[in-house]
């Protein structure tokens, strides 16, 4: 049966209550209806405010344009419906702001909450609509505005309080309820008006409905001090011993133990699991542990038991598992892999670029913003390191220059070579006016070093004593030879950077290509004794800092810009073994990674002339640039504190990977970054037309778009690799070998043991318990196997995955598996033959 339906809360604005309350709703609805049509076509947001207001909502102030709350920290005690404090909300420079309707509070005889179906990027919002409304039954229609992006918000008045999710009832359906809020009607963002498109009425949301939303997780009605189940139950600590072993490895101690705590775990129930079941246990100390666990029991915000599944939806009665023994998931196909984000770099970097990744893509067959991506870094990293941005309108105390690190991530043969390679094209002619200007150099250096020695031999052969005090014109100096110059460096030691940016500053950024980058992060500090040299250089080579280094015996060296972009490609499998050890200090975390898939054979298309004839204008342009400091247009500069909002917001969900907060974090700078970098690309596009330096002052459409390009695009690849290839730690691999060793046994087995798969997996995961328990959380995860005992730990298999839908995987991994036995059958008979005989 159903989850039991929570007491309906009497709200402050409900008349009465039976049969003739719901008249009186009608009535109210009906006023309403008539009051809200032309609301949409309102102009000046306060007047939209107070229509709101008017109608019962609870209103506060966004920023002009966007969704964000002007008042990030205090929009929900802001928010209200009182007309007198709306007006002096969207008073003077705040007349413009957009409007924001705070959601979950009591409205009509309910709770307004509001289902937001997205269509953005491809969501499939409508689909999974009609696939809900065929299980829980149709929604009926209600007051319905379109979003900026084409999405729909529909506006209900629920029984009781609803939560806020993310496509929890499917891809594309958002739920905003108790603590959440939405855009209003009439609010403009990117220029797109939230317009009314239908709907006569309020329309009460069908309980079905409000049950699959679930009930909020609002903080303030919780006392964090009671917990919310009964602790250590065999479901709750089974559930712990799956993130343990499987999603907490990239996690730090507290964060893990806050977890464990929400699992429904007591304190000393969670000591122990983490010392038997965590894989970063053994590197940690047992105080350490200890100290961690206290401190998420004594500090954390949320009670115990606010990640179980009883705390959602009403409990049911199990002996071990909230769900019967019989009743499976459907089974995940290992197989398949996740799509990575569609290209969508149109309208965002400047359009000389746009079309180069494209012309590219076509040639080498691969998504074209992989190359677009690899070009902005390349292209940016020409602009000098002398060429700051200086971040805040009135401090000058925080710039960035075009330092950019960025990995092509994908599958061997994915062409991530050949695209980095593309993307190089550009340095080519400065490289190649750098050879010229040496060729020069040496031949003057050869010149003036023959007559160098020429002067000296003769003085040298001369029998008359030199003057003692000679002209200082006669004193003749020995020539200095130049130095070779070159944007891309292959050499990734310490020493041989900091002597190029020494001996030849103007180089900074200096660009690091690594064919493979696993080579270079695997390698790194591999011939020190001790210490992490090469590390910490690499943490500081994008501040562009003077950076110092004594060599022993021969002196010290520094270079007045430490300036490094890399650019590279790794495999995807190399980078997930490689990720625990980069979460550490955040190395990882200051790339751009880029998934990039391979999409055909590719073309044997035709060179573009414009585009082949603007590469080196383009290149030498940037390089040419001399020193000088940038700044935001006042309208510009809006978007540093949109970008900062954005941050702050992304950092606050609680299903973002640990890693991925690293990267958030960086954002801002990065955002400054690129924007310098778009600002000076367009200018050097057009510099040799204008003959006129870049302006000063970076636009509000350049800084707009450069905050896209982070916020849209390289958060939605950094989303994708983090939570595909990265989050599982390398597991994946170990994963589908386990379920192909499942799938090719003669007789379909219902349960594997611990002991088998060592058994079979002898060099692996039968040397490592914890990574084995990890390995199995996955497969439990992706509803392949459910534990059955832990102590020996065995677990049972889903009868479905031997239902015919993985037949042509079974078929491969038997002719496989057979093919290995018959090859080391094959060796062990060549070694028992005598020798010179015939196996």
């Amino acid at each position: 049966m159903p989850p039991r339906a929570p007491k309906r809360m009497a709200p402050p604005t409900a008349r009465s209550n039976g049969a003739k309350n719901r008249n009186q709703e009608m009535d109210i609805t009906s006023t309403v209806t008539k009051q809200r049509t032309p609301l949409a076509k309102l102009q000046p947001k306060i007047d939209i405010a107070v229509g709101l207001a008017e109608l019962g909502f609870d209103v506060f102030p966004l920023s002009p344009n966007r969704k964000t709350p002007v008042f990030e920290d205090n929009w929900k005690d802001i928010a209200t419906h009182d007309t007198d404090r709306v007006r002096k909300l969207w008073a003077g420079g705040y007349r413009v702001c957009n409007v924001g309707l705070r959601t979950g509070l009591p409205f009509l005889n309910g709770f307004l909450a509001v289902i937001d179906i997205d269509i953005k990027d491809a969501k499939p919002g409508k689909e999974s609509l009609a696939e809900l409304e065929e299980h829980l039954g149709k929604l009926p229609p209600t007051m319905t505005f379109r979003t900026a992006s084409g999405g729909e918000h529909r506006y209900f008045v629920a029984p009781w309080p609803l939560g806020n999710s993310n496509s929890k009832l499917g891809p594309g359906i958002d739920v905003r309820g108790v603590g959440g809020y939405v855009v209003g009607g009439g609010s403009t963002v990117d220029g797109k008006e939230y317009g009314l498109i239908g709907g006569e009425e309020f329309a009460a949301l069908p309980e079905a409905w409000a049950i699959a939303c679930g009930r909020p997780r609002e903080r303030v009605a919780l006392d964090d001090a009671v917990p919310l189940v009964e602790l250590d139950q065999p479901a709750s600590i089974e559930r712990a011993i799956v993130f343990l072993a499987g999603s907490a490895a990239a996690r730090s101690t507290y964060v893990t133990a806050c977890h464990v705590r929400g699992l429904g775990v007591s304190q000393e129930k969670c000591l122990e699991l983490i010392v038997e079941h965590w894989p970063r246990a053994a590197e940690k100390a047992y105080d350490h542990i200890e100290t961690r666990v206290r401190n998420a029991y004594n500090y954390a915000q949320d009670p115990a038991g606010i990640w179980c599944p009883e705390v959602e939806f009403d409990a049911v009665e199990t002996a071990c598992r909230p769900s019967p023994a019989n009743v499976w998931d459907e089974p995940a196909d290992l197989w398949k892999q996740e799509k990575p984000p569609q290209d969508m770099l149109h309208g965002i970097v400047p359009p000389f670029l746009h079309a180069f990744g494209r012309d590219r893509a076509r040639s080498l067959g691969v998504n074209s913003d992989a190359i677009t991506a690899a070009a902005v870094a390349v292209v940016g990293s020409l602009i000098p390191a002398t060429n700051r941005l200086q971040m805040y309108q009135n401090r000058s105390s925080w710039s960035v220059l075009c330092v950019l690190w960025t990995a092509l991530v994908g599958d061997p043969g994915s062409a991530k070579s050949a695209a980095v390679k593309a993307a190089l094209a550009f340095a080519n002619p400065v490289n190649k006016a750098w050879s010229a200007s040496f060729a020069k150099q040496m031949a003057d250096y050869d010149q003036a070093e023959l007559a160098f020695s020429a002067r000296t031999s003769k003085k040298k052969r001369a029998d008359e004593q030199a003057e003692p005090d000679g002209h200082p014109a006669d004193v003749m100096v020995k020539p200095t030879p130049p130095k070779s110059r070159s944007k891309i460096s292959n050499d990734s030691t310490t020493e041989a950077i900091i002597t190029r940016l020494a001996e030849t500053p103007e180089i900074a950024p200096l660009i690091q290509y690594s064919d493979e980058l696993s080579g270079w992060l695997g390698g790194m500090d591999a011939y020190r004794a001790k210490g992490s040299k090469d590390r910490a250089l690499w943490l500081e080579a994008k501040e562009g800092a003077p950076y110092r280094v004594d060599r022993q015996g021969r002196g010290s060296v520094e270079a007045p810009n430490l300036a490094v972009s890399i650019i590279g490609g790794i495999q995807d499998d190399l980078i997930a073994r490689l990720a625990a050890d980069l979460e550490t200090d955040g190395l990882l975390q200051r790339f751009a990674l880029i998934a990039i898939r391979q999409l055909g054979l590719g073309e044997d298309n035709a060179e573009d002339p414009a585009i082949e004839a603007a590469i080196p204008r383009v290149a030498l342009a940037l390089t040419s640039l001399g020193e000088a400091t940038y700044r935001f247009a006042p309208e510009a500069a809006e978007e540093l504190w949109a970008i900062k909002a954005f941050k702050m917001r992304e950092m606050a969900r609680p299903d973002i990977p640990s890693g991925l907060k690293t990267w958030l974090a960086k954002t801002d700078a990065e955002f400054g970054r690129y924007a310098l970098a778009f600002h000076l690309i367009e200018w050097a596009i057009v510099a040799e037309a204008i003959e006129l330096p870049p302006d000063e002052l970076i636009s509000a459409a350049t800084a707009r778009r450069a905050r896209r390009y982070v916020e849209e695009f390289l958060y939605a690849h950094a989303l994708f690799i983090h939570t595909t290839v990265l989050d599982g730690a390398g597991h994946d691999h170990e994963a589908r070998w386990i379920a192909g060793y499942i799938l090719s046994r003669p007789t379909p087995p219902l349960r594997i043991s611990a002991r088998e798969v060592k058994r079979a997996r002898p060099r692996s995961l039968g040397r490592n318990p914890k990574q084995l328990l990890a390995v199995m959380g996955r497969l439990e995860a992706d509803g392949w196997v459910r534990l059955a005992t832990s102590d020996p730990a065995s677990w049972r298999i889903n009868p479905a995955v031997h239902d015919g839908r993985f037949e042509d995987i079974r078929r491969v991994e038997v002719e496989r598996r057979e093919a290995i036995r018959g090859e080391i059958a094959v060796a062990a008979a060549g070694r028992r033959a005598p020798d010179g005989g015939a196996a």
